[in-house]
């Protein structure tokens, strides 16, 4: 290229002689650079701008022609931008960068937009913060896009705990904060493998109180005094004088040896009295036996649960509820009604209420004890019927012959009426839906001729 611009020539040689650039073709338009005309040359990467012709300008460098002067700076400042998530790199600007973005920092250089993080040293529990290739994959955990001022690190070590399910002591490699919610031993740097914790044997442990006298665990386990069989279990019971459940009727359950529990209790070998396995949990109060320790189901007169007969609930004055109404102060074996221990009947504790008959809806003013014995709903004492607080209970009503279902009351049903049954599922289409009593074909032919007349 000469300095007065293009010459044509007609040979790539000839032009070399001169010291100048073969572009081929002709001057017009002129293919040289422009050596004369004045500009500015922007330096992408520090943002630098400076008056140059355009062959003054190399690359990477840009050149603006003028009247572009470097006042304003036009040169837009390129630097690494960064992806968080990915990690990628890009050459840009400042404004064009939606992540990370690092001034006069080239995308070529070796882990610029690797992801941060922290990691933690798990023998020392120091934390550093740095890129997952600088964590150590052996002694150290990393946790990217954190700092150490956010995670705690803790150390790790061994943990010998306490698996209930095997009853035998395990070992497991964690931190110090999970060891101790196992109720575990921590020990620090140490690993699992050889097994750090000690082998305790289990056995037969005399515990007095328990289930025969005698549980299954480990030597730590059992107190101290009491006598250990190591590698023995509880079936055949090794300790002495083994315990069970003896039911009596003064005491209840008490646990004993077989040999103390009277002849005429109830005993059951290696059995706690929690919960109680006694077939005879209350006492029950009649007047021709008076007090007799046996089952609710047994007693025909005023039962107590979970109460013996020394000292005998029959005895004590109490409030009883007649029928009617009035109170009559006796003891429980000679009440009729309801009896209340220990209450006097001044003033009458037998108050009358509402009372509801859930099918009818009708309401009556009776005593708690004459509305439950119809098995009927009492609302309270001093609950009045008016207004009639009273709901029937709606059912569904099944019309006869046929497979029709009503939701209605039991008083305004003409069928077979289901108390608190809806209809749908529809209760009304039984396989003998003829009611004869008889399966047939009859069956199925009734039951269409109401299904193409609409019904159900």
């Amino acid at each position: 290229m000469l300095p007065h611009g293009c010459v044509q020539r007609g040979h790539p040689t000839g032009c070399a002689a001169t010291a100048g650039q073969y572009f081929g073709g002709s001057c017009q338009p002129s293919p040289c650079p422009n050596t004369t005309t004045p500009g500015v040359c922007c330096n992408p990467l520090t943002g630098a701008c400076f008056s140059a012709p355009q062959t003054q300008c190399p690359a990477p460098a840009i050149w603006y022609a003028a009247p572009i002067t470097c006042t304003p700076v036009p040169c837009a400042h390129f630097g690494a931008c960064c992806n968080p998530a990915t990690g990628g790199c890009t050459s840009t600007v400042q404004s064009a960068c939606n992540g990370n973005w690092y001034a006069n920092v080239s995308c070529t250089g070796a882990g610029i937009c690797t992801p941060p993080g922290a990691c933690c040293n798990a023998a020392t529990g120091a934390c550093i913060n740095t890129t997952a290739a600088n964590c150590p994959t052996a002694t150290g955990q990393f946790f990217p896009g954190v700092v150490c001022f956010t995670i705690p690190c803790q150390p790790h070590g061994a943990c010998c705990y306490l698996n209930t399910a095997t009853n035998t002591l395990q070992c497991i490699s964690t931190v110090s904060a999970e060891c101790a919610s196992l109720g575990g031993t921590f020990l620090l740097n140490a690993p699992c493998s050889p097994n750090p914790c000690p082998q305790v044997p289990r056995g037969a442990c005399c515990i007095p109180g328990v289930a025969g006298n005698c549980a299954f665990v480990l030597q730590t386990q059992c107190p101290t005094g009491s006598p250990f069989f190591p590698g023995q279990t509880c079936n055949p019971n090794p300790c002495p004088n083994s315990h069970g459940a003896c039911c009596t009727a003064t005491a209840g359950c008490i646990v004993v040896p077989a040999g103390q529990c009277p002849s005429s209790a109830v005993y059951i070998a290696n059995t706690p009295c929690v919960p109680n396995p006694c077939p005879h949990p209350g006492a029950c109060c009649t007047a021709a036996a008076g007090c007799v320790y046996t089952s609710l189901a047994n007693c025909p007169g005023q039962f107590f649960p979970n109460t013996t007969c020394n000292p005998s609930p029959c005895n004590n004055t109490g409030a009883c509820c007649t029928l009617d109404g009035n109170c009559v102060p006796t003891v429980a074996t000679q009440c009729n009604g309801q009896w209340t221990a220990n209450t006097p009947c001044s003033p009458n504790p037998c108050p009358r209420g509402g009372c509801c008959n859930p099918d009818t809806g009708q309401c009556l003013i009776v005593t708690q004890a004459q509305c439950q014995a119809h098995n009927l709903v009492w609302l309270g004492a001093g609950v009045p019927c008016t207004p009639n607080n009273c709901r029937p209970r709606r059912g569904a009503c099944c019309h006869a012959g046929s497979a029709v279902c009503t939701l209605t009351t039991a008083s305004n049903c003409t069928g077979v009426w289901h108390a608190n049954h809806p209809c749908i599922p529809n209760p009304c289409c039984p396989p003998n839906y003829t009611g004869s009593g008889v399966l047939g074909v009859a069956d199925i032919f009734s039951f269409l001729t109401d299904w193409f007349a609409g019904c159900p």
